[in-house]
């Protein structure tokens, strides 16, 4: 059947090619000889057909007899021919259908974002999961707020191997090192809102046996910080009120830091449909100070009663999301 959807991306080489069109699917066509249409079949196609993948697809690519796809959540896709090797695992036969590509360690891709899990770390997360094969490696995508934090994984096989990741992708030094008990330890500063990707594979020059793990994350993230994570949907609003906490017992006003991903949202007046600017927000207690891409800056001026929360809505920030996507707004007093 022709494609009815506007291409975002598309893809060719010797023998077929692909396009990713704006309804996150994914066709191709041309021959399939090796399972190059990624279809589940070796038939040859002289029009589009549907590849077997889902989910969110971010970049496509034709290899002479075999395809790529990188979606949004970083882990890679491959399907057809394997005869050298392009599939990314030791035995030479291909794929009719598209697999996940385990990638090594000392091999982490540019565009890698990530991972199969998103964490926004605070005080105390548990991430479990276990190595399947030797070949196999498990990634983690952890956003931390500021604060000190003690990653500690734990394993009953001793061939698991551990390494993080900073947000450019460059190794973080030092790096894990096995205490006495034998479980990979991590000590993290961390002063700004960070990613970081925890990657854990197998010891490939031992056999492999059963690899269970269990990360556990436990942080001192800094005093009154908030954090909501939100799964935004392009176009929709989201109003986000801001509270105190009186943690002196005779606080009049205080200070408040939102950080948010300017990619994603955009703040706006709660009760305008304005852009945010520098001043008070009409209807609240909020006045801004400064606002740099991503962060605002601003002062609630508020009678706190005593070691009391305030009580109801004191002010709100409202924001609009541009696209698709998961993003945190990070509040700090």
């Amino acid at each position: 059947m022709p494609i009815s959807k506007i291409a975002l991306d598309i893809s060719a080489n010797v023998t077929h090619s692909m396009a990713l069109t704006q309804n996150g699917t994914l066709w191709s066509w041309g021959n399939n000889s090796e399972g190059q249409l990624g279809n589940g079949t070796t038939t040859n196609s002289l029009i589009p057909g549907q590849v077997s993948i889902t989910g969110d697809i971010k970049s496509i690519d034709a290899g002479a007899s075999h395809g790529i796809a990188l979606k949004t959540n970083g882990i890679v896709w491959l399907w057809g021919s394997n005869f050298y090797g392009q599939l990314g695992f030791s035995r030479l036969e291909g794929s009719l259908v598209p697999i996940k590509c385990h990638v090594e360690l000392n091999d982490y891709p540019s565009e890698m974002g990530g991972a199969e899990e998103y964490i926004v770390a605070e005080t105390q997360n548990i991430i479990t999961g276990n190595i399947s094969n030797k070949y196999d490696t498990d990634s983690h995508r952890l956003k931390f707020v500021p604060g000190n934090y003690k990653i500690t994984i734990t394993s009953s096989n001793p061939n698991l191997i551990a390494r993080l990741y900073n947000s450019e992708q460059a190794p973080v030094n030092p790096g894990f090192v096995k205490n006495s008990a034998g479980n990979w330890e991590l000590e993290l500063s961390v002063s700004v809102t960070t990613v970081y990707f925890l990657m854990l594979s197998y010891d490939q020059s031992k056999e492999y046996t059963d690899c269970p793990y269990t990360i556990t994350i436990t942080g001192d993230a800094n005093p009154g910080n908030n954090v909501l994570e939100l799964n935004c949907v392009a176009g929709k609003s989201y109003l986000v009120a801001l509270q105190g906490v009186d943690l002196s017992g005779n606080l009049s006003t205080n200070t408040i830091k939102v950080i948010y991903d300017p990619q994603i949202l955009t703040p706006k007046y709660v009760h305008q449909e304005t852009t945010l600017d520098l001043g008070p927000v009409p209807g609240t207690n909020l006045t801004i100070t400064k606002i740099t891409e991503g962060t605002i800056e601003g002062i609630i001026n508020k009678n706190l009663p005593t070691t009391q929360k305030w009580q109801g809505t004191i002010s709100i920030i409202k924001f609009t999301a541009k696209e698709n996507g998961i993003t945190t707004i990070h509040c700090t007093q």
